[in-house]
């Protein structure tokens, strides 16, 4: 999009590019992505995630299911965006920052901004039996010291879950470490995928923004599950 509408400051021009010791897929990836496979995770879900989840439960229901989650929305802009994209569903913003979801812009009527945990919001359409049309990981944190590989979307133990509840994935980011891993995680379940570079036309989210005026190869993996 021109500057003339979202002002590239020098701060955009110059975001650092992924710096990370693991130069290869991690090597524990596989027996990590099994072991959740195998398992149940019962972390306990948090109190406001319940509250958030209740007060948008009606809307969830009138709209049959037709839903598009944004997690780690920060400020909302990629929830107001997506909610342009997918007018036919409600799009529900969710990032576990307070003070980053008070600076919300208004929403278009088919979208909503929560604060909650995203791995618990999760848990909580899959014990309601909630089926997600996309649920899009926008530049996750790509947590890219070894020793967290466990905070890596593909690594969580809600992962097996996110699958279980979502039509369609979509992932984008700027590390392609990041995009490989997920591949493979999906591969392990049996689901095919592919890496693809790309160019935003109208970068979607700030991060989006940011990392492009800044140079960086951008990766998206997209997979459709059910």
């Amino acid at each position: 999009m021109p500057c003339s509408v979202f002002i590239c400051s020098v701060e955009y021009m110059n975001s650092s590019e992924v710096v990370s010791t693991q130069t290869g897929i991690h090597p524990n990836l596989e027996k990590v992505v099994q072991k959740h496979r195998e398992t149940e995770f019962l972390k306990p879900i948090a109190e406001h995630t319940h509250r958030a989840f209740d007060l948008v439960l009606p809307d969830i229901l009138s709209y049959n299911n037709r839903i598009v989650l944004d997690t780690g929305c920060g400020t909302g802009e990629s929830t107001m965006h997506l909610a342009q994209l997918h007018t036919e569903s409600l799009v529900i913003g969710i990032d576990r920052s307070e003070h980053r979801v008070a600076k919300a812009p208004n929403q278009p009527e088919n979208a909503i901004v929560l604060r909650a945990e995203v791995s618990d919001f999760v848990c909580l359409c899959y014990n309601a039996n909630i089926q997600v049309e996309t649920m899009y990981f926008l530049f996750p944190n790509p947590s890219p010291k070894p020793y967290h590989l466990l905070r890596r979307w593909h690594a969580h133990p809600v992962f097996s879950k996110v699958l279980s509840i979502s039509n369609t994935i979509q992932l984008r980011t700027n590390w392609d470490l990041y995009a490989l891993e997920f591949v493979i995680a999906l591969q392990l379940y049996g689901i095919q995928a592919k890496v693809e570079e790309y160019t935003p036309i109208v970068p979607i989210s700030p991060f989006e923004r940011k990392y492009h005026a800044s140079g960086h190869r951008l990766y998206v993996v997209k997979t459709h599950l059910k």
